[in-house]
Protein backbone atom coordinates (compact mmCIF):
# COMPACT_ATOMS: atom_id res chain seq x y z
CA UNK A 1 0.00 0.00 0.00
CA UNK A 2 3.03 2.30 0.21
CA UNK A 3 2.95 3.32 -3.45
CA UNK A 4 -0.78 3.99 -3.30
CA UNK A 5 -0.54 6.18 -0.22
CA UNK A 6 2.45 8.04 -1.70
CA UNK A 7 0.41 8.89 -4.79
CA UNK A 8 -2.65 9.86 -2.75
CA UNK A 9 -0.60 12.10 -0.46
CA UNK A 10 1.13 13.99 -3.27
CA UNK A 11 0.13 17.56 -4.07
CA UNK A 12 -0.08 16.90 -7.84
CA UNK A 13 -2.56 14.04 -7.21
CA UNK A 14 -4.76 16.29 -5.08
CA UNK A 15 -4.55 19.06 -7.67
CA UNK A 16 -5.60 16.73 -10.49
CA UNK A 17 -8.38 15.26 -8.36
CA UNK A 18 -9.76 18.66 -7.37
CA UNK A 19 -9.48 20.14 -10.87
CA UNK A 20 -11.34 17.19 -12.37
CA UNK A 21 -14.14 17.52 -9.80
CA UNK A 22 -14.45 21.22 -10.63
CA UNK A 23 -14.70 20.42 -14.34
CA UNK A 24 -11.50 22.26 -15.21
CA UNK A 25 -9.67 21.22 -18.38
CA UNK A 26 -6.47 19.19 -18.31
CA UNK A 27 -3.48 21.41 -17.50
CA UNK A 28 -1.06 20.77 -20.37
CA UNK A 29 2.23 22.21 -19.15
CA UNK A 30 2.02 21.46 -15.46
CA UNK A 31 4.82 19.37 -14.02
CA UNK A 32 6.42 18.90 -17.45
CA UNK A 33 9.90 18.55 -15.93
CA UNK A 34 8.86 16.12 -13.20
CA UNK A 35 7.53 12.90 -14.69
CA UNK A 36 6.47 11.38 -11.35
CA UNK A 37 4.48 14.50 -10.47
CA UNK A 38 2.87 14.46 -13.93
CA UNK A 39 1.81 10.82 -13.45
CA UNK A 40 0.35 11.62 -10.04
CA UNK A 41 -1.57 14.55 -11.54
CA UNK A 42 -2.99 12.25 -14.22
CA UNK A 43 -3.82 9.58 -11.61
CA UNK A 44 -5.68 12.19 -9.57
CA UNK A 45 -7.78 13.16 -12.56
CA UNK A 46 -8.55 9.52 -13.36
CA UNK A 47 -9.42 8.79 -9.75
CA UNK A 48 -11.87 11.70 -9.72
CA UNK A 49 -13.83 9.93 -12.46
CA UNK A 50 -14.45 6.86 -10.30
CA UNK A 51 -14.53 8.27 -6.75
CA UNK A 52 -16.79 11.11 -5.67
CA UNK A 53 -16.09 11.10 -1.94
CA UNK A 54 -13.63 13.18 0.07
CA UNK A 55 -9.95 12.56 -0.58
CA UNK A 56 -8.81 13.55 2.90
CA UNK A 57 -10.21 13.85 6.39
CA UNK A 58 -8.35 16.69 8.06
CA UNK A 59 -4.75 15.90 7.04
CA UNK A 60 -5.13 12.15 6.61
CA UNK A 61 -6.14 10.13 3.60
CA UNK A 62 -9.77 9.07 3.94
CA UNK A 63 -10.00 5.28 4.27
CA UNK A 64 -12.74 5.06 1.63
CA UNK A 65 -10.48 6.94 -0.80
CA UNK A 66 -7.60 4.58 -0.07
CA UNK A 67 -9.73 1.48 -0.65
CA UNK A 68 -11.26 2.93 -3.81
CA UNK A 69 -7.82 3.84 -5.17
CA UNK A 70 -6.46 0.36 -4.43
CA UNK A 71 -9.46 -1.17 -6.19
CA UNK A 72 -8.97 1.08 -9.23
CA UNK A 73 -5.29 0.14 -9.43
CA UNK A 74 -5.99 -3.57 -8.97
CA UNK A 75 -8.63 -3.66 -11.71
CA UNK A 76 -6.40 -1.72 -14.11
CA UNK A 77 -8.40 1.51 -14.27
CA UNK A 78 -5.39 3.45 -12.99
CA UNK A 79 -1.76 2.53 -13.58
Amino acid sequence: MGVATAALRSAPFARGYNEAHKGLPLADNVFEHDLNARWNYERGRLFAACFKGPLKFKRRIHMQALYAFATAVNCGSII
